[in-house]
């Protein structure tokens, strides 16, 4: 989505990194910002993309500055399985053994992906083939990219979650935006519970290698690896 300041005409991209607060921003930024990628792509209009940096600037044919947010990637892996449990939870497909156990969602994951996200044999929407539903192939395409596959490029202003206030405050000063329209949207995802213990050593150390870019690029310590 293309972004315009209120106060200075300034125009950026807004990189929507998966389960970093996306929709409830994207509501706000809708009252002020026509600049979407559904009015440009024959994509649906009530589906919530997400395009890296690089494709923006070939979606637009400009390269503009942007702006995102980034999540500590464990708390953030631990809100998309969380998310794909709430979607998908009773479906017949692989993608059930990230929350039957511990164990089982990491063989999952350590047999199905590499260091960074690196699919292993096929492309990640193989993975889901025998999924019910289109929509979560589609959806898993774009959850299990690395953080920095959608915004490491100096172009690219980062905001953390973990201090999101500062990102709204950036918001209210640069684009003029009425910060207290912001909505919550998807925080019922929090209370689920799983079959996975999240503070387990080994589920650390998996995600750890799934999304090593991410805790090496934006600063966030590693428990595990070096």
């Amino acid at each position: 989505m293309i972004l315009t300041s209120t106060l200075s005409g300034q125009q950026l991209f807004w990189i929507k990194v998966p389960r970093t607060a996306t929709y409830s921003f994207e509501e706000l930024f809708k009252k002020y910002n026509t600049h979407q990628e559904e009015t440009v792509l024959p994509i649906e209009a009530d589906k919530h993309n997400h395009f890296s940096y690089n494709e923006l600037c070939t979606i637009y044919d400009k390269k503009l500055n942007g702006i995102s947010v980034v999540r500590h990637p464990l708390d953030r892996f631990v809100s998309i399985l969380k998310y794909l449990f709430s979607k998908y939870y009773g479906t017949s497909s692989s993608i059930k053994s990230l929350w039957e156990s511990t164990d089982s969602c990491v063989e999952f994951l350590n047999s199905s992906f590499r260091r960074n996200c690196e699919p292993k044999a096929y492309c990640i929407s193989s993975l889901f083939i025998d999924c019910e539903s289109e929509e979560c192939i589609k959806n898993c395409n774009a959850l299990f990219k690395t953080q920095a596959f959608y915004t490491y490029t100096p172009k690219v202003k980062i905001f953390h979650y973990e201090q999101l206030h500062e990102f709204t405050d950036w918001i209210k000063t640069h684009l003029g935006y009425d910060i207290t329209e912001i909505p919550r949207i998807n925080a019922s995802c929090k209370s689920i519970k799983m079959n996975v213990d999240f503070n387990n050593p080994e589920f650390i150390k998996t995600v750890e290698n799934l999304y090593y870019i991410d805790y090496k690029v934006f600063g966030y310590s590693l428990q595990y690896l070096q």
